[in-house]
């Protein structure tokens, strides 16, 4: 749905429903302390995983986007909203009914701009790390910045600065 609720504001609003069928996935197919066949040692706290093909992924959701302009002055917010859970079966059913790894169920980002300069701040919820959603990350947001600067026809300078704040961002 695109909405203009003004001359200057627009809001767009999606659903989807998409299923993903045979995606390959990590699972895991043991963990140590022990002694696995084709694998080798794995120490204690670890495991390991095998890339497999699950039966599917489907996944849910929703995304809004909110945008406003006035002359030079822009500001737009977006919302996202995930769903997601594979089925499986065989070796892999132990991932059945569980969320991917890795797929946050929430995400947001909020930009303010003037001319050729803008700030942006990203929200990503926690997520699991792991394909037995045991091992999760924690949510995290940033702030982004943009610079332009035209200086001929033909040239412009570009800066941008990412996670300005140094906001811990797990990943593994």
């Amino acid at each position: 749905i695109d909405w203009t609720l003004a001359p200057s504001l627009s809001l767009r609003a999606g659903a989807f429903a998409n299923r993903l069928v045979r995606p390959i996935a990590n699972v895991t197919l043991g963990a140590g302390p022990g002694q696995f066949p084709g694998v080798g040692f794995v120490g204690a706290g670890g495991s390991f995983r095998q890339r497999q093909n699950v039966d599917a992924i489907s996944s849910e959701g929703v995304e809004l986007d909110l945008r406003w302009r006035s002359g030079d002055w822009r500001a737009q917010a977006a919302y996202g909203f995930t769903d997601a859970r594979v089925k499986a079966s065989g070796t892999a059913l132990p991932l059945n009914g569980l969320r991917p790894a890795q797929v946050p169920r929430h995400t947001a980002s909020a930009t303010m701009g003037w001319s050729g300069v803008s700030a942006t701040l990203r929200y990503v919820s926690s997520q699991f790390e792991d394909d037995l959603n045991r091992r999760s990350l924690d949510a995290a947001i940033t702030l982004d910045a943009v610079g332009a600067v035209p200086v001929s026809p033909v040239l412009t300078l570009f800066a941008r600065g990412e996670n300005l704040f140094d906001a811990r961002v797990e990943a593994a």
